[in-house]
């Protein structure tokens, strides 16, 4: 793990926005990031890095993020299976009660993130003041976008969508915050 990630953390300055993708920080960065009291971080940004597993299911069980509004979890790696979350790390995200303050959603480019994450994401409500979901080039299929367009919970005011759905997707009621992207 990075030492310069230890020392920036552990400043005495209110740490309002973090930028941490593409490292090798791995699961222990992940660790410290979630663990660390960091009550002003407003962003963060931790697409790309080794143990990108790690960070979804640490990110969505963190005791200490309750500020936070906008969370990436882009892929830079896609296609790449080895080095992403599974759907199962993604489903544990999906269902996270940490982030009561989170608006924007960036899981852009992670193929597994599929219909049953999409699911538990709809059907949670501690994530009903998500405004900003950005799911272009997931893994997720009508089925799942349905949940979101039909959640009692989640309801974005824009949804980035797979391209390969945008045919498909004017059929279903809450459409129009759907917007096709590669």
């Amino acid at each position: 793990m990075s030492y310069a990630l230890e020392l920036v953390l552990g400043g005495t300055w209110p740490l309002v926005e973090l930028e941490v993708s593409g490292n090798k920080l791995g699961a222990a960065g992940a660790e410290l990031v979630t663990s660390t009291r960091l009550p002003a971080l407003r962003a963060l940004t931790a697409g790309g890095n080794e143990g990108q597993g790690a960070w979804a299911v640490q990110l969505g069980s963190a005791k200490h993020l309750e500020a936070l509004e906008y969370l990436d979890l882009s892929a830079r790696m896609v296609g790449d299976t080895s080095f992403g979350p599974s759907p199962d790390d993604w489903v544990a995200f999906a269902r996270t009660t940490a982030l009561p303050s989170l608006q924007t959603l960036v899981l852009r480019g992670n193929d597994r993130f599929e219909d049953s994450a999409t699911i538990a994401l709809a059907n949670n409500a501690a994530l009903a003041q998500l405004v900003d979901l950005d799911l272009a080039g997931t893994g997720v299929t009508m089925t799942g976008l349905a949940a979101l367009a039909a959640s009692p919970h989640v309801k974005p005011k824009r949804i980035a969508i797979p391209k390969r759905l945008a045919d498909a997707v004017a059929s279903l009621p809450g459409s129009a915050m759907m917007t096709a992207v590669n």
